[in-house]
């Protein structure tokens, strides 16, 4: 899914199920400011908790050095993002799987 479908699907949504019409380019401003929102938090080491979604957080990892046959490597220190979904997330995920037998 694009956030051009994603977009969509929530134009939908808001004016089938709830009749509402928040025009489009309002939504697509919801939506990258959102995704803005939780890029900064995340990078300046701050989580960010979504209820039945999941979390967003960084994890630091600290230099270290790297051997393999063309020398040694220093890896310098680092911040990379993580996700971690929420339980109702997870669960969800499950029961589609094994309602479509992946599982």
């Amino acid at each position: 899914m694009t956030e051009s479908d994603l977009l969509d699907k929530v134009c939908d949504i808001l004016s089938d199920e709830h009749n509402t019409d928040i025009p489009r380019p309002v939504l697509q401003t919801i939506v990258r400011v959102l995704s803005s929102e939780i890029t900064e938090c995340v990078a300046h080491g701050d989580a960010v908790a979504l209820t039945n979604f999941g979390s967003f957080r960084s994890k630091d990892y600290d230099p270290r050095k790297v051997e393999n046959p063309s020398g040694v490597f220093e890896i310098p220190a680092r911040r990379l993002p993580r996700f971690v979904p929420s339980s109702t997330f997870r669960q969800r995920c499950k029961t589609v799987a094994e309602s479509l037998n992946h599982l």
